[in-house]
Parts: C-alpha cells; sequence; structure tokens
C-alpha cells in the first residue's frame, strides 16, 4: 500500500502476531528460569517471550526497509496491554491500569522535533497528533480537541481516567469542566464515526476521499 500511494496515506495495521492463545506456536519455545506461575502459565511465557522475538525482527525488518525510502514516513508502534498469560495474582496486583502500560516507539526516516520528548502517561488516540507533531506537520482542530481532553482530563479508559500526573480516577471523580471536556470529546466522535458528520470538514484535514 505504502509503496503505491500517490499521496498521504494513513495506514492503520493491527497484528495479532503475538496474541493469545500461548499454545504450540513454536517449536523452539525458550526454557527462562525465574519465570513464576503453574506449569501453565509458565509455558505460556515462555511462548510469549519467543513472539517477541519474532516481532522485534519483524519491525527492524520493516523500518530498515522504510529507511531506504525517500518519501518521509512516520511509524507509530505500540500494544494496548501486557498478556493475559501473566500469572493471576500478578494480573490482579496490577490492576486497573498497570497491565494496560505498555511501551510505545514513534518513529521517522525524517528528522524530528524534540527527539527526547517524555510523553508520559497518553492515550493511544493521542500517538497520531503526537506523531504529526513531531514532525511539524499541521494539527487539524480534531487533533487539537484530542490533546486538549490528553492535558485536562487524562488518558481515558473504560469507565477510569489516568490524569497527566498519573492518578487514577473514577469518571464521577472529574470537575464539571473535566466532564464538559469529555462530553465535548465524545460527541465529536459519535458524530464523526455514526452520526451524520457535521463536524468533519470543519475540524479535519481538507483532503480529498
Amino acid at each position: 500500500m505504502l509503496d503505491a500511494a500517490t499521496t498521504p496515506t494513513l495506514v492503520n495495521l493491527v497484528t495479532m502476531q503475538n496474541h493469545t492463545p500461548f499454545f504450540g506456536w513454536y517449536d523452539d519455545v525458550p526454557q527462562v528460569a525465574g519465570l513464576v506461575g503453574d506449569d501453565e502459565e509458565r509455558a505460556q511465557l515462555q511462548t510469549w517471550l519467543r513472539g517477541l522475538e519474532h516481532s522485534d525482527v519483524a519491525l527492524d525488518e520493516f523500518l530498515t526497509a522504510l529507511r531506504a525510502r525517500a518519501r518521509p514516513t512516520v511509524v507509530v508502534y505500540y500494544g494496548d496491554h501486557y498478556p493475559p498469560a501473566l500469572p493471576a495474582d500478578l494480573r490482579e496486583e496490577n490492576e486497573p491500569v498497570e497491565t494496560l502500560l505498555t511501551p510505545v516507539l514513534l518513529w521517522s526516516n525524517v528528522d524530528v522535533l524534540d527527539p527526547g520528548r517524555d510523553l508520559g502517561i497518553v492515550d493511544a488516540t493521542t500517538l497520531l497528533p503526537l506523531a504529526a507533531e513531531m514532525i511539524g506537520a499541521p494539527l487539524p482542530p480534531y487533533y487539537r480537541l484530542v490533546q486538549h481532553v490528553q492535558d485536562v482530563v487524562g488518558s481515558v479508559g473504560r469507565g477510569l481516567v489516568v490524569t497527566p500526573g498519573g492518578d487514577v480516577l473514577e469518571e464521577s471523580d472529574l470537575t464539571p469542566e473535566q466532564r464538559q471536556v469529555l462530553e465535548d470529546y465524545r460527541m465529536v466522535q459519535y458524530d464523526f464515526s455514526v452520526g451524520r458528520g457535521y463536524g468533519i470538514g470543519p475540524l479535519w484535514y481538507d483532503w480529498m476521499p
């Protein structure tokens, strides 16, 4: 798709390469000392670790190919949660937020602004605005709204909010101002996804479909 594209192109690729269930994938599962859990949990974790290695190799090959391209390209690479193969007591100890905190890689084959920036805890919805911002691309009003939600409210999950300072709150704990910002954001999301699309023209990029 990238090779064939003649206009700015956004590709959203979801990979299940290292997704559950973690059984019978590889003949060379590593034997890792010190893993906690019962036999089944340890076997799943060892499969997951081998999958991580394969993901690392694939990502390196992908970025190497992009690095050789003349066309400016940005990659945002992240996961959405730690594997459910973790022992149950360890998951419970780190719920509801810690198991959802995963690393993120923002990469480009062109020079970027502020490459050492500490992102802190951010919502996955803010990653595209961050990617555009780091290469100096103009941000449409919708991306500004996404950033405003992150700054004023925080990262929004299923009934929970992680504030920019790292505090975990329920939505009922938000201030009236924060609740209004979140309500406005959800109304725009509804309009974009299943509504009549009134806001797409004024809030989004002026791109031809």
